[in-house]
């Protein structure tokens, strides 16, 4: 994380309730509403975590609350949102997550 970035929500449970063993810094998907509204802090990252399938990383229920000021943003709060790493990143650690039985789960999500 560098000088120009914004926390806007932190993930407290994970660092208390797990080992935190790496860090990884990941882009995700998101809808216009949804970058505004985590950018109020209106997202909860309690109770998601991260699931590998067909080669795609996802995070799942992490909850956006709608945007006021957006029409369409009363859709997906908690839907599946796509994240974006490395394919070798990947498949190392989906390979960690089926031997050692590791869990991937998000500490934080900030603004660049």
């Amino acid at each position: 994380m560098d000088s120009k970035s914004h926390i806007s929500v932190t993930n407290r449970k994970a660092f208390h309730d797990y080992e935190l063993i790496e860090e990884h810094e990941a882009g995700i998907e998101l809808f216009g509403w949804e970058v505004k509204s985590i950018r109020q802090g209106s997202c909860q990252l309690k109770g998601a975590h991260i699931l590998i399938r067909s080669g795609e990383i996802k995070i799942v229920g992490m909850h956006v609350s709608p945007y006021k000021f957006s029409p369409e943003s009363d859709v997906g709060v908690k839907r599946e949102r796509k994240l974006f790493l490395r394919k070798s990143t990947i498949l190392r650690l989906e390979q960690k997550t089926g031997e050692q039985g590791m869990t991937l789960i998000p500490a934080r999500i900030y603004t660049k």
